[in-house]
């Protein structure tokens, strides 16, 4: 049985200003099965933004050694 996804939740690179945003919101809004987008203030969660975004940059850097050691290889 596979496992259901109720929510997921986007962090953007960098804060932004909210008209800036707009369009993401907007276009965010038109995928298919999207009932609800909420904005969350930078100040509301920093301190989760800033983990994400570490895991992500650890991520890349994980990535970026494997995929050269494959490209090393004979």
């Amino acid at each position: 049985m596979t496992t259901r996804i109720t929510a997921l939740q986007l962090i953007l690179e960098n804060p932004m200003r909210e008209d800036d945003a707009q369009s993401i919101i907007d276009a965010v809004r038109l995928i298919r099965g999207v009932i609800e987008v909420r904005v969350l203030e930078s100040n509301v969660s920093a301190e989760s933004a800033a983990a994400v975004r570490r895991d992500i940059q650890w991520a890349d850097r994980i990535r970026a050694a494997v995929n050269e050691q494959l490209r090393d290889q004979p």
